[in-house]
């Protein structure tokens, strides 16, 4: 069944502004094509709009253009409206309390009036009117009688075939007469109309604007303050803007063009000032790319920062008009939005640097890991060559004169080559560009000669050595002979090979030269870092986490040094170049596995000192790196890819080796960046920013621009047609007679219709279901067991199934209840019914997009509100949350650790969901907390709070007074480079006094704390979790049922997880440690009893594999070997932890994910069996990496509060309803509807 077309959607085509209602305040008026009327928004004086007063203009009048003055000598405002299919102007005369009369009409005879403007061109002081004509090709001019009538038209030939689109009114001569200038789409100019003061005006003076440009739209300002006013034109043909300066005569200087850039085309200008500069600004619509653009003016009639605003896709903005709506004197934009019925009003001007992102798919499965950018085949315009591991091949992608690429030529890089990595350059002197790679499955360099007719030959391998796995490979004259020689960087072998080069394209056998024993370098750089003149080999190792530099002689022979990046740093790429203008060459890093950019400044001798590491954002992982001067400033800058978080960062660079972090763009959700290089392929002086995007096999072209923004954006509907797509009665006021609820698609809302009387329903109520929700299908049914029937409707632009629970009365609850379905599966029908006869109602839906069947099965599942933020300081990155009652007022509060910024953070709570602003506590210097738990640590009925603190290796006690503050810290060591990163609190020794354990992943340990039961402790009992184990959490629990605490701790390097059952007096068993899967990233744990038989199960989170790993309890505090189940792909799941979330005495499991910045509640269903809720964001960028449970509000429902360590902020989510489900899906053939 299709959307019907009973009514027209309103299509606003013009808006104008005026005061109806003699306020002080401006309102807006505009004309809507579609449904033949006028909507009048009057301002509520904060900026804002009430919604539209709806006058018609006549039964197919479809009005085009709307103007507005007082037109009739009553001090009130009017509205004159050209509608064009009626070949009429309708006038709407105001009553100055913001009404107006129904439309009078007058005639323009045989002329379609297309866009109309006012003012007084006969000096008589009463309102006339100027009409552009279509079809006569002229303009009209009426001739104001001072009380609302007009005169017989004056028309004015504008040329012919000139078709006049536009016009504007003002003096151009300073004679003190008002003139008019037309733009003639069909002639290519516009025309200038000189008035004579007696509503006569001149033949038309013409200047063109060039073959092709089909000019729109005309505004008048002087924008050179000359004094005499200036013309701009929107060239919608060319895609461009015209400026016609004037010389204060009535004539003009030759059309001045400004570009927009490529795809603009503009349909419409104004003017206003929108940085507060007093200087004129040109606002332009680009209805084709659905854009609004601003160019800044100067004052001379020069205009900089060309900023876009990206409006809704399909807007299809018309025009605009220019004001100040909310009086605070900067100008602000209210725009026609055709294609979506509705106006945006935009105020609170400003910029920001964003990037738009054109992908190139080359193949999912290809494995690209390498880019590189060179004009191959010499036409003028640069090409790009990316690697394709998994098919042993080069792909070369020609570009074009619009910067954009087109597939050329594929060719092979050696049978079972793998290419990692390749360079550019001419090694064979004979001025055409040749390929090195480094091809990892066939321990070989291969070399691929270009020729003068843009064809590569085929390639030629040397060897480097067996089981060299080659990762990296640069060229340079390391023996000083002018000729190139090959370096690469061999993976498996701690080495690199060297290839002298005889200049010819040939090379001689390869020279191993160690970089350490298991080094296992990863990239390479070539430069003279002791300023010799001799080049020399600086190697990351990134299993290392070090730097190899081989000291070249200038024969070809080497002598190492090895310097640390950092523990953990796993060191990916590097670059040599001269950081900080002192003639040495410096070092930048990135750091893999610290996820951080290291600078190492050179003392021009080999040597290099530490000057700094800038973070790029926790588990981001920095693949590789360009310094190049980005933002022209004469410094360099630094430009990395993210791979995990799946971002490129910008340092700015200060000249002296110190950066800021500038820019942060996203390349895609999911698709792993790893190489990078900058071009400027459209000849703007600015660089584009190209990178490899491996998870999936595409390239990213980033290009910089300016987006325009407005703090204060709100969208006011001028109407859509309802276009109902499916009908449902039901009784929802209990009073026994039927109800109708209507989907309709169109206006995005429910009507539903009461009081069924004589064949109508006599009262009726409207729903919104969400902004471009579209709803297709609805029924109805009692979804949560109150006896209440509810609201079932398909959204079909989001894909989702939304519900609105009924009161009974006739009323519904304003939370509209979401679940989003599987992408692609366009539900299209749904049945209400019990179908597993547990007296809840299911959902059995009908998937038309994917040919199948799925059922949600009712269940008391917990959903929650959006979460309450709150933030910290910039940059504070909490780690951990958790709940106590610091202040003894039976109400929970939060605390937090904050590693960044070495102190802790208090929210105190109000017992209401909500908490007070944050209250920091500094842990001194060098502090870095890692843990924090609670507990009454000397009996005296208060909160106290336990710190492991990584930085200082101490644990940090603060004791509480009740009262919400602490007293001074106290200190006990964990150890020399202990590090504790974990630490919880239980009695281990059964002596009612609080214990403490710590996660020492600095000595890799576990350290025991006996409590004295006064908040002192005997000096630490230290368990070994193994070798290089990095112990990163503990928990606590009885695994064995011997009424003895145990501890579990995660070994994160080890990829273990390691028990240590108690003995009930404070001492522990060795460690018995059960293995993940190999190199899994795990940094939590939790413990649930998953077959319901009350032994404790253990779950750990695998952040790297996206998945959860299960150890299931043999009764005895040992454990089967690892069950794995897999979470989303890029959910990165850092944090696990159990709770009832629902009330129904079953533990759920609550994942936090990283990756995807949300929580996911698995509710457990029956034995073993978990159900998955939908997922609650925590924010884009918000990198939440710990959760806790608790009643916040008092209503005896479990809430949770998230810490989200990117975005430096607390939320807490509060539990407000019922969910559902997806239980079954079956597979058809057809399409089911």
């Amino acid at each position: 069944m299709g959307k019907s077309s009973l009514v027209s959607s309103s299509q606003p085509r013009s808006i104008a502004v005026g005061d109806f209602n003699n306020d002080n305040l401006i309102d807006i008026v505009v004309a809507n094509s579609g449904s033949n009327t006028i909507d009048i928004f009057l301002s509520r004086d904060n900026g804002t709009f009430m919604d539209q007063n709806i006058h018609t203009a006549g039964s197919q009048s479809s009005p085009y253009s709307v103007v507005t003055n007082d037109f009739n000598s009553d001090s009130f405002i009017d509205i004159a409206v050209a509608n064009y299919r009626t070949n009429n102007v309708g006038m709407f005369f105001g009553y100055g309390n913001g009404t107006i009369s129904t439309q009078t009409p007058f005639s323009t005879g045989s002329s379609h009036p297309f866009f109309i403007k006012t003012g007084d061109f006969n000096n008589d002081n009463r309102s006339d009117i100027v009409i552009a004509n279509h079809g006569t090709n002229s303009i009209g001019v009426y001739l104001g009688r001072g009380d609302g009538s007009f005169q017989t038209e004056k028309r004015f030939f504008t040329g012919y075939d000139s078709v006049p689109y536009s016009i504007d009114v003002n003096d151009f001569n300073n004679d003190n007469n008002l003139d008019i200038v037309v733009a003639n789409y069909g002639t290519n100019n516009i025309g200038i109309f000189l008035g004579r003061g007696n509503g006569d005006f001149e033949s038309q003076m013409t200047y063109s604007t060039n073959m092709n440009s089909n000019p729109t739209s005309v505004a008048v300002g002087d924008f050179n303050n000359d004094n005499h006013l200036d013309i701009v034109v929107a060239n919608n043909g060319t895609g461009n803007l015209g400026i016609f300066f004037g010389f204060g005569n009535g004539t003009f200087a030759k059309q001045t063009i400004y570009s927009l850039g490529s795809n603009s085309y503009p349909q419409y200008v104004a003017v206003g000032d929108f940085n507060g500069d007093q200087e004129l600004d040109i606002a332009i619509v680009t209805s084709n790319n659905d854009q609004i653009q601003i160019i800044l003016g100067s004052g001379n009639g020069t205009f900089f920062i060309l900023a876009t605003y990206d409006e809704m896709p399909n807007s299809h903005s018309f025009s605009i008009v220019i004001a100040d709506f909310n009086k605070d004197n900067q100008s602000d934009i209210a725009v026609s939005n055709y294609g979506t019925n509705n106006v945006l009003v935009m105020s609170g001007y400003f910029t920001e640097l964003l990037t738009r992102q054109t992908t190139y798919i080359v193949n999912i499965d290809s494995r690209l890991t390498c880019i590189a950018t060179a004009d191959f085949d010499n036409d003028g315009y640069l090409d790009i060559v990316v690697n394709g591991i998994a098919y042993d091949s080069l792909l070369l992608l020609a570009g074009t004169s619009n910067g954009t690429f087109a597939r050329k030529k594929i060719f092979s890089a050696g049978y079972q080559s793998q290419p990692n990595e390749f360079c550019i350059c001419d090694v064979n002197n004979d001025n055409q560009l040749d390929i090195i790679t480094a091809n990892m499955g066939s321990d070989s360099v291969g070399v691929i000669l270009g020729d003068a007719n843009q064809i590569f030959r085929n390639v030629t391998t040397y060897s480097t050595g067996i089981h060299s796995s080659p990762a990296s490979v640069a060229v340079g004259d390391v023996n000083n002979d002018t000729n190139l020689d090959i370096i690469s960087a061999n993976s498996h072998t701690s080495s690199v090979s060297v290839l002298l080069g005889y200049g010819d394209g040939n090379f001689a056998i390869a020279v191993m030269y160690s970089v350490g024993i298991g080094n296992d370098p990863s990239s390479l750089a070539l430069g003279d870092v002791n300023n010799d003149g001799y080049l020399d080999i600086a190697i990351t190792n990134y299993f290392a986490c070090s730097l190899s530099i081989l000291y070249g002689d200038g024969y070809g022979v080497f002598r190492l040094m090895i310097f640390s990046t950092g523990y953990n740093s796993g060191p990916r790429s590097i670059t040599l170049v001269d950081l900080n203008d002192d003639s040495y060459l410096d070092i930048v890093v990135a750091n893999n596995g610290a996820s951080d950019i290291g600078i190492f400044l050179g003392h021009g001798d080999g040597s290099f000192s530490v000057t700094a590491m800038y973070s790029t954002g926790i588990h981001s992982q920095p693949y590789k790196l360009v310094v190049a001067d980005y933002n022209h400033d004469n410094h360099l800058d630094i430009v990395a890819t993210l791979f995990t978080s799946s971002e490129v960062v910008i340092y700015f660079g200060y000249g002296n080796g110190s950066f800021q972090l500038a820019r942060r763009y996203t390349t895609g959700y999911n698709s792993g960046p790893c190489d990078i290089v900058l071009a400027n392929l459209n000849n703007d002086k600015q660089l584009e920013i190209i990178v490899v995007l491996y998870s999936k096999g595409s390239i990213g072209m980033l290009t910089p621009y300016t987006a325009a923004n407005f703090k204060n954006q709100a969208f006011y509907s001028t109407g859509s047609a309802p276009m109902p797509y499916s009908i449902a009665i039901t009784d929802f006021n209990n009073d026994n007679q039927s109800n109708i609820v209507i989907a309709n698609s169109g206006t995005d809302n429910l009507r539903i219709g009461f009081d069924f009387y004589n064949g109508t329903f006599q009262s009726q109520t409207i729903y919104s279901t969400g902004f471009r929700s579209h709803p297709e299908y609805v029924t109805v049914g009692d979804v949560n067991n109150d006896n209440y029937q509810d609201i079932i409707i398909i959204d079909s632009y989001h894909t989702s199934i939304s519900m609105i629970m009924g009161c009974g009365n006739g009323s519904f609850n304003q939370q509209q209840i979401t679940f989003p379905v599987n992408s692609g599966s366009n539900p299209s029908a749904i049945i209400v019914s019990d179908f597993n006869n547990d007296n809840r109602s299911d959902l059995f839906i009908v998937n038309e997009g994917t040919d199948s069947i799925a059922t949600l099965n009712g269940y008391n599942y917990s959903t929650f509100n959006s979460p309450d933020m709150y933030k910290t300081a910039i940059d504070l990155g909490p780690v951990i949350v958790v709940t106590a009652d610091f202040n003894n007022d039976n109400c929970l509060d939060l605390a937090a650790p904050f590693m960044a910024s070495g102190s802790i953070g208090i929210l105190l709570g109000y017992g209401n969901g909500s908490f007070s602003t944050i209250m920091t506590y500094q842990l001194g210097t060098n502090a870095s907390p890692g843990g924090l738990d609670v507990g009454d640590l000397n009996n005296d009925g208060k909160i106290d709070i336990a710190i492991a603190d990584y930085g200082t290796n101490n644990v940090i006690i603060l004791i509480g007074y009740g009262n919400g503050s602490f007293a001074s810290m106290m200190y006990f060591s964990a150890g020399n480079n202990s590090q504790p990163l974990s630490i919880v609190m239980a009695d281990f020794n059964r002596d009612n006094r609080l214990d403490i354990a710590v996660a020492n992943s600095g000595s890799d340990s576990v350290g025991v704390f006996l409590g004295y039961g006064n908040g002192s402790f005997a000096t630490i009992m230290a368990y070994s979790t193994g070798y290089n184990s990095f112990p990163v959490m503990l928990i606590t629990y009885d695994l064995n049922r011997d009424n003895h605490t145990d501890i579990i701790v995660v070994n994160r390097q080890a990829s273990t997880i390691g028990i240590f059952l108690g003995y009930g007096n404070g001492s522990f068993r060795n460690q018995a440690a059960y293995a993940n899967e190999q190199s899994a990233v795990s940094y939590s744990a939790a413990v649930i009893a998953f077959d319901n038989n009350s032994d404790p199960d253990i779950i750990v989170t695998n952040e790297n594999s996206n998945s959860l790993a299960i150890f299931y309890n043999y009764r005895n505090g040992t454990f089967s070997s690892r069950y794995t189940v897999q979470d989303i792909t890029g959910s990165l799941p850092i944090y696990v932890t159990v709770g009832d979330m629902n009330n129904d005495s079953k533990l759920d499991i609550i994942l936090v994910n990283y990756g995807t910045n949300n929580v996911n509640i698995y509710f457990g269903y029956k034995s073993g069996i978990y159900n998955g809720g939908r997922p609650y964001s925590t924010g884009v960028g918000s990198g939440p990496i710990w959760l806790a449970i608790a009643d916040f509000n008092n209503d005896n429902r479990s809430d949770f509060a998230i810490a989200n360590c990117d975005t430096s902020e607390i939320g807490v989510f509060i539990k407000i309803s019922t969910s559902f489900v997806l239980e079954h899906r079956t597979t058809m053939s057809t399409h089911p509807s």
